[in-house]
């Protein structure tokens, strides 16, 4: 499905953006791999994240959502420059960030060049895999280079990109209905209360309650449901619970 720039487009974006913002504090109350999730302003900010989420370990995952790419329903290299550009501000080998675009629209080949450089552990070596197996991966690499203002041909040059990606990947979140039926019964499953309002009051959350830029923790969180009348239905430390969702 393709939409049309402004108006109803732009709509569109923040309602996909509060259902993934929902989605992520229903995991901070009930994921021990999430500590807190900070949001900042919806739409496009001087840093390019709209959400910063931490795990326990301190590392953070600074993500963008992007529900539309005007009227095409794929992405290229050329549409996500701006995204891609703010990777080098976001991430290298010697912190504890990263960096994630989420989006109903797929980018498969670019979605591929992350998970190789996710489980290789040799730059030459990736890149000598992506130039032997596939013409179309070696022409997004390129691509990335110069977003990047990085030498294809030089050695280490290469290897920044390869640690880039590393640290970038692409998560596909649909924008159906089925995604908010699947976020009704996530909250079925472990909040009292009607699913659809639960989720409706997560989903405003951070605006009815000023909360953009400001940290977010699960006890923030159970304290202002709670004055909705809204409780988890089995304690916190519940295994079962930590377990019941592995997402991303």
């Amino acid at each position: 499905m393709s939409y049309t720039p402004g108006g109803r487009a732009d709509k569109f974006g923040n309602q996909y953006e509060s259902m993934w913002v929902a989605n992520r504090l229903l995991d901070i109350l009930f994921e021990h791999k999430y500590r807190s999730v900070i949001v900042e302003a919806i739409g496009e900010d001087e840093d390019g994240v709209d959400l910063w989420v931490e795990d326990f370990d301190g590392n953070k995952l600074g993500e963008q959502c992007k529900a539309r790419n005007g009227s095409s329903e794929k992405w290229s290299v050329s549409d996500l420059k701006e995204v891609l550009k703010r990777i080098p501000t976001h991430v290298s080998d010697k912190n504890n960030k990263y960096f994630k675009l989420v989006s109903p629209i797929p980018f498969t080949l670019l979605d591929d060049l992350c998970n190789d450089a996710q489980t290789s552990d040799n730059s030459e070596a990736y890149y000598t895999s992506i130039v032997g197996s596939s013409e179309k991966k070696r022409k997004i690499f390129s691509q990335l280079c110069k977003v990047f203002n990085l030498d294809e041909e030089d050695q280490e040059d290469r290897k920044q990109v390869y640690l880039y990606l590393k640290r970038f990947n692409i998560e596909y979140y649909p924008s159906s209905d089925r995604t908010l039926d699947d976020l009704n019964l996530k909250a079925l499953s472990i909040l009292s209360g009607t699913p659809s309002v639960v989720v409706s009051l997560l989903r405003s959350f951070v605006i009815d309650e000023k909360m953009l830029g400001k940290e977010i923790n699960s006890q923030y969180l159970l304290n202002y449901l709670a004055k909705h009348d809204i409780h988890p239905k089995q304690k916190l430390d519940d295994h079962r619970l930590s377990t019941a969702f592995n997402t991303k």
